[in-house]
């Protein structure tokens, strides 16, 4: 029995290592942010009050109607105007923690060896530039299009080793939804023809 424990502590190791290193290097001020510039706007909207739910969904910033960022100014706007500035703090930091876990385990089903993909997960947990994605609410569009963007490549990983439409079709949809959670990930799935 206590060989088991240790056994699962083992293979939990790398993901607790990358759990405490993001929350030492972002997640202990998360809950104490309050809305700072850019967040403000996000969320009330600059000169007149944020849409309607249903507008929100077809409408970009300026009124026009655009199937890009069809779940940015809804998630974002609503999310931060309903939660307030700690929770929505609290979530943008699981967003990240959840990027960093998955990173790794990509890095790992990509078959790097274990010491490699936790010191990549760990950069990856802590690197400074990252401090906006994660601290500042605007950046939240670009934390949850990094999940869904590193599901899609967990997907596609699989299903080159196992070709069913299953893993294909599950892909195609993490693609579409990181796509109109935030455009600019398009050129990252370029990179996804070079895995495995």
């Amino acid at each position: 029995s206590s060989a088991r424990v240790s056994e699962v502590l083992a293979r939990m190791a790398p993901a607790l290592a990358l759990i405490c290193t993001s929350i030492f290097a972002y997640g202990l001020s998360g809950p104490d942010i309050g809305w700072i510039s850019d967040d403000y706007v996000e969320v009330y909207g600059v000169t007149s009050p944020v849409p309607d739910w249903q507008s929100a969904f077809a409408r970009t910033a300026d009124g026009h109607w655009s199937p890009w960022r069809f779940l940015k100014l809804p998630l974002q706007g609503y999310l931060g105007f309903w939660l307030g500035p700690g929770p929505t703090h609290v979530l943008q930091f699981s967003g990240h923690l959840v990027c960093v876990l998955l990173f790794y385990r990509l890095l790992t089903r990509l078959r790097w060896p274990t010491s490699a993909a936790l010191a990549a997960g760990m950069l990856f947990s802590a690197f400074p530039w990252f401090a906006q994605a994660v601290y500042w609410w605007p950046g939240a569009s670009a934390n949850w299009a990094t999940v869904l963007f590193l599901a899609a490549a967990h997907c596609f990983v699989v299903w080159t080793r196992n070709p069913r439409l299953r893993w294909l079709l599950a892909y195609a949809c993490f693609v579409l939804l990181s796509l109109v959670t935030y455009e600019l990930w398009l050129g990252g799935f370029l990179l996804i023809g070079g895995l495995d």
